[in-house]
């Protein structure tokens, strides 16, 4: 009788870790699932923050990438550092002294983080402190990485008067752009200035704008733009991630979109629709010349 109930005790234990270990592995495959990229077959995908770390707080679509490879994010309100790591992601929160909330953000060539709080365009000191150095005229300003050295890009403005400006650590202040449209985004490389508004990228060339590409209305509104230095042109919508080539546009991420940012050849992406953050590789003209 004994040995009977050893053995039946045996086997709800060996049915009960069957069942664990299916359940696991079911997760495993829809976490898989959840988090799988349709991109173009010569990229390499790196997640950097998945589901499970967006379900730890709300993730505002700025974003910026270091030197280094962190990427500073802004949850529930809150600037934190993302790195990498042998058991997944570390964030970590920033200790930040601003007199508002920090609104938009970006790092420039050096490192140097720029900030725009309560309406005033300034930087945050090693000490965690956002200085408050320029008033701006508008409530919906917007901060992009410059690759050019020190410098930022600066955007927004009023209905029927849209500017884009470049901040040079010196404290020079250039306007780049006036547009009747929204300005939406703005990237560069040694050899140009881009903008995007919703439906068009534009190249300043001499002063003027030039237009690059109009976008049809099927594809959706652009979000977000980035280039490589050796020209390689992106942009997003909310769902996907577009290069544009001499064919014209061609989608190189098919079930992701959002903010875009490019470091150190890789493009990252924020999909919040997706609750992603990954990195596609290479981040140039490579991606249509390599093999996959």
């Amino acid at each position: 009788m004994v040995g009977r109930r050893v053995a039946i005790a045996l086997t709800v234990a060996v049915v009960l870790l069957m069942a664990a270990f299916l359940a696991a592995l079911a997760h495993q495959f829809a976490m898989r699932d959840e988090t799988a990229i349709q991109a173009i077959g010569s990229a390499t995908i790196v997640r950097v923050l998945g589901p499970d770390d967006f379900a730890s707080g709300d993730f505002d679509p700025d974003f910026a990438v270091a030197s280094d490879g962190t990427v500073v994010v802004e949850r529930d309100a809150m600037l934190s550092a993302v790195t990498g790591g042998t058991f997944g992601p570390t964030i970590t929160p920033l200790e930040v002294h601003a007199p508002d909330r920090i609104t938009s953000f970006a790092l420039d060539s050096n490192d140097t983080m720029l900030t725009i709080a309560g309406r005033y365009f300034g930087k945050l000191d090693a000490d965690g402190t956002a200085t408050s150095s320029i008033p701006l005229p508008y409530d919906n300003a917007q901060l992009a990485p410059s690759a050019g050295y020190g410098a930022v890009f600066l955007f927004g403005g009023t209905p029927g008067d849209h500017r884009l400006y470049r901040f040079v650590e010196n404290g020079t202040l250039q306007i780049l752009l006036q547009s009747n449209d929204p300005i939406v985004a703005a990237a560069d490389n040694p050899y140009g200035v881009y903008a995007a508004t919703a439906n068009a990228i534009l190249k300043i060339e001499a002063g003027k704008p030039r237009v690059l590409l109009v976008v049809p209305p099927d594809i959706g509104a652009i979000v977000s733009l980035a280039v490589s230095l050796d020209g390689q042109l992106f942009f997003s919508t909310v769902t996907r991630v577009y290069a544009l080539t001499a064919e014209g546009a061609v989608s190189i991420v098919n079930d992701a979109g959002g903010t875009l940012r490019l470091r150190a050849g890789r493009l990252y992406v924020m999909s919040r629709e997706r609750r992603m953050l990954f990195s596609l590789s290479p981040a140039s003209r490579a991606l249509f010349t390599q093999q996959p």
